[in-house]
């Protein structure tokens, strides 16, 4: 009797041991069908507003306008398609086998609406379904089972817009839209730099979901002017859009894209003044008192702009000269420098609504100091007076001969009288006090020689 107590007992255990196992094993299949399941539908679930959009669909569906409902039903279809296309002898039936035939040559536009107007009392309002085929009879779209007892004007629309996952969820039942989107579309913009220098080229881009081809619009604000028509594009079948521009001011820039009722994020451009260079040209050696010419050009070429070029004189007094650039680009200045030294010359200009100002390198010349002494004019007309005097000279000193027989006055010709040339000599320059204090301010003037005056670079007038 114990024995089989003992049995029992034993038996007993091994079944509680089994039923745990079971359990265990029972949790451990759950959990991983539970696992597989959430897998299959990250794997083949399709949001809504990421369906890419690649045939004519049944877009929207009125089964019970207000009021009488005979001849006033319709159905709209839409195509997402970046192509035009010919719905003549395409076919709607419903579910209670009505058929309508779309009259041949019938198109609808890329992101275009058509809307059938149904005959008599065409649908039902109950559990209706509508399939669209081809001329050739080949299903294109279907509608899930529609019911419509709301005597107003909401219809049963695709939302976002065009949307077929072919799923119920594509479908929703709401305020008439009808030949326009129904909404639920989203849009993204970017542009490929925020800042740019004048001159260069930005691309702006983004794109539409759901994806299809659609006629996108970009708005741009200018320096706070308020939202302006920049641009029109068509989205691919992928919906991405994209468009190139060059802005011909500078300042700040805002721009958005817009697809029906849908508005983009804004996005921001700062467009900066370019950088300029001064470009100068001047002989390195001159002679005192003769003419010179400096010149030169801004780059990037600008026509009519002021330059101001700064001379330094060897007594370090400063004189500005302002020119405008040429036709042609260049500018030019010429002058006489009357100081003997070294001089030096800067150009500059203010800039421009596109271009910023700039300073060209300093530029030395050396005027050198003009000799004095005859002209070659003059020292020829000395030699040809020596050797006159000369001749004159030689005469008196040549060994007197005897007398020659003289001929008759009647045969005696008259000799030329040769005029003795006197030198012309240059009447001495007057003297030049070699210092010169400024009734004024009591500096050292400079002496001027061009203008035989001396020069106060303080006071900045001749004393």
């Amino acid at each position: 009797m114990l024995r089989e107590l003992k049995k029992l007992k034993a038996k007993h255990k091994l079944m509680r041991r089994v039923d745990f196992m079971n359990k265990k094993f029972n949790r451990k299949l759950l959990a991983i069908l539970i696992m597989f399941c959430i897998a299959t539908l990250a794997v083949n679930f399709k949001p809504a507003n990421s369906a890419t959009l690649t045939h004519i669909v049944i877009n929207e569906v009125e089964a019970n306008p207000p009021g009488r409902d005979d001849y006033k039903q319709w159905i709209e279809l839409y195509n997402p398609t970046p192509n035009k296309i010919n719905i003549g002898g395409w076919t709607l039936t419903t579910k209670y086998k009505r058929s309508y035939t779309i009259p041949q040559d019938t198109f609808i536009e890329p992101d275009g609406y058509y809307v059938v107007s149904l005959p008599g009392l065409f649908l039902v309002k109950t559990n209706e379904q509508i399939t669209l085929k081809d001329a050739s009879g080949a299903e294109i779209d279907k509608t899930p089972l529609l019911t419509d007892n709301s005597d107003d004007a909401k219809t049963w629309q695709r939302y976002p817009n065009g949307v077929d996952t072919d799923t119920n969820i594509d479908w929703q039942f709401k305020t008439a839209t009808k030949s326009s989107s129904n909404g639920g579309e989203t849009l993204s913009c970017s542009i490929s730099s925020s800042t740019i220098t004048i001159g260069e080229s930005i691309t702006i881009s983004g794109s539409l979901d759901p994806k299809h081809v659609a006629l996108i619009k970009i708005e741009v604000n200018p320096l706070g002017g308020g939202w302006r028509f920049l641009a029109s594009v068509f989205s691919s079948s992928d919906g991405s859009f994209s468009f190139s521009w060059t802005p011909n001011q500078v300042g700040s820039y805002q721009f958005r894209a817009i697809y029906n009722n849908a508005f983009s994020n804004v996005v921001d451009l700062t467009v900066n003044k370019a950088s300029s260079e001064i470009v100068l040209f001047a002989p390195r050696k001159v002679m005192e008192d003769t003419n010179m010419s400096v010149l030169g050009y801004i780059k990037p070429i600008r026509v009519g702009a002021m330059v101001t070029l700064t001379y330094g004189l060897p007594n370090g007094t400063l004189l500005t000269v302002s020119v405008s650039t040429l036709s042609n680009g260049y500018f030019n200045h010429t002058f006489v420098p009357d100081a003997p030294g070294i001089w030096n010359v800067t150009a500059r200009w203010n800039g421009d609504d596109t271009l910023y100002g700039s300073s060209s390198q300093l530029f030395t010349f050396n005027v050198e100091k003009k000799e004095e002494g005859f002209s070659p004019a003059l020292a020829l007309m000395i030699a040809a007076a020596l050797s006159g005097a000369i001749a004159v000279a030689g005469i008196g000193l040549r060994p007197k001969r005897p007398p020659a027989e003289r001929p008759s006055p009647a045969l005696r010709l008259a000799k030329p009288f040769k005029p003795i040339i006197q030198p012309i000599v240059k009447p001495p320059a007057k003297p030049v006090p070699m210092v010169k204090i400024c009734p004024t301010c009591g500096e050292q003037a400079a002496y001027i020689r061009k203008y035989n005056a001396w020069f106060c670079s303080k006071c900045k007038k001749y004393v």
